[in-house]
């Protein structure tokens, strides 16, 4: 390789939400880290599209690094929030059963839940649930209520994680689609853009719903994301 061609430390790919956190939490150390994405802003792909809840972390299967990563980001987000000044209400969230095998349902969630260590996890009874929600179906029976569970802005946690990361050091490449990997052996050193290509000691593959479809052409198999609405 050019001795003068720059090499990045870590190349992010996706400056969604997920994208923009990795870069603010990298650009507190001495890294040279280039942040890229396909469209004309950041948080344009699935974090533009996602519901904005913060979850608890009773759905995830207990064992896994889902349930782990869940219930451990749920907990840090009063502190980057309030770090960067975005809105984040931990309101809590309720699962509501309408019949009896709703109500199993509830049961299995709850003891999910606490296998995965969430706390303030609580069932409603129906009558319960109708008084604290009034215009909730005449069928309800029951709710599992997840206190720790809350809503964020994603478009201001995105920008703000962006803005945060570039005040901090981070390049940001706008309208640059990654379409293949610089590899050295098995290693991969850089990404190939429609940009040109672009050279790193690490790549982190953050692209939404096209995750999987880098990781695979980066040599990662095994890994599948399953669209749904």
């Amino acid at each position: 390789m050019d001795t003068d061609v720059r090499v990045y430390d870590v190349i992010i790919i996706g400056a969604g939400v997920v994208g923009s956190l990795c870069a603010r939490e990298l650009a507190r150390y001495k890294l040279d880290v280039l942040l890229l994405d396909k469209e004309s802003d950041v948080g344009e792909g699935t974090t533009k599209a996602n519901t904005a809840i913060v979850h608890a972390g009773y759905d995830a299967k207990p064992g896994s690094l889902k349930a782990q990563l869940n219930v451990a980001g749920n907990a840090l987000y009063d502190e980057v929030c309030g770090e960067l000044d975005v809105d984040f209400d931990r309101c809590g969230t309720y699962v509501v059963a309408l019949g009896g095998d709703d109500s199993a349902t509830l049961q299995d969630l709850l003891a999910r839940g606490r296998q995965n260590g969430v706390t303030n996890l609580e069932l409603i009874s129906a009558e319960e649930m109708r008084r604290r929600e009034p215009a909730l179906s005449t069928h309800v029976s029951g709710a599992l209520y997840a206190g720790t569970g809350g809503i964020v802005d994603p478009f201001q946690l995105c920008y703000a994680a962006a803005e945060n990361a570039v005040t901090n050091g981070v390049t940001l490449g706008l309208n640059t689609a990654v379409t293949g990997f610089v590899r050295e052996g098995r290693e991969i050193r850089g990404v190939v853009t429609t940009r040109g290509v672009f050279h790193s000691k690490r790549v982190v593959i953050a692209a939404g719903l096209w995750a999987d479809d880098l990781m695979h052409e980066a040599g990662l198999t095994g890994f599948s994301i399953r669209p749904r609405k």
